[in-house]
């Protein structure tokens, strides 16, 4: 897992807490924040939330992250 300050172009959701500094708005996007359930008990009942932002559009989110992946190929994915 890398975690510089430079920033990507993130071909996934991010994490919106991982988010440091600025995220470049991209004027041809369209972002949604979503919340999702990221821990659930057996009983499905949700014990923890998180934040993500999205690019309806399919296009990349340019930021910076705290943590997240880059492949050989130079993708870079948030941490989910």
């Amino acid at each position: 897992m890398a975690d510089d300050t430079s920033i990507r172009r993130f071909v996934s959701p991010v994490r919106a807490d991982e988010v440091q500094g600025e995220i470049q708005w991209n004027t041809a996007g369209l972002y949604q924040r979503v919340r999702v359930p990221a821990v659930m008990q057996p009983d499905r009942k949700v014990t923890r939330y998180e934040s993500y932002i999205i690019d309806t559009t399919g296009n990349p989110i340019e930021t910076s992250l705290k943590g997240y992946w880059r492949l050989d190929g130079g993708a870079c994915f948030s941490a989910m």
